[in-house]
């Protein structure tokens, strides 16, 4: 990603069984306005599980549209046993 992409931020935590990975990164396209994509995937290794969010805005319009998706990102419930 960091060699086709502009990375904006890359994260990694663990919370308990949990580890999150975040990626943000600007896609340019030709002859469209450029998209800020926020990649969010949740690992759990005892149950094998993985979660993958993404959530994108023009970059034109992301600190507005980012209020919505931290809040939506921020409070995800995820089952720890499945």
């Amino acid at each position: 990603m960091q060699k086709s992409k502009k990375v904006l931020l890359a994260d990694s935590r663990n919370a308990g069984p949990f580890q999150a990975f975040t990626l943000r990164h600007l896609d340019s396209q030709p002859k469209l306005p450029d998209v800020i994509v926020h990649n969010l995937f949740i690992a759990n290794d005892q149950t094998g599980t993985l979660w993958y969010y993404i959530f994108e805005a023009p970059e034109s319009e992301w600190e507005s549209a980012w209020k919505t998706g931290d809040t939506l990102l921020s409070n995800l419930l995820i089952e720890s046993e499945i």
